[in-house]
């Protein structure tokens, strides 16, 4: 896979919205999958020992 061109939508002084053109190749975008990824399972998990913790 050669560099993708990803579009990002930022927020710098809500409510102005800049787009941004950035340029990645694929082990940064499999890093940022993984990141995210890890990210979505520790929400999950946080949300389970707080689930838990209510019961209590």
């Amino acid at each position: 896979m050669d560099n993708q061109n990803i579009y990002v939508r930022i927020c710098f002084d809500f409510p102005h919205f800049e787009e941004l053109e950035i340029n990645l190749n694929e082990s940064a975008i499999k890093e940022i999958k993984e990141n995210m990824s890890n990210l979505i399972n520790l929400h999950e998990e946080m949300r389970k020992v707080i689930k838990k913790r209510i019961r209590e």
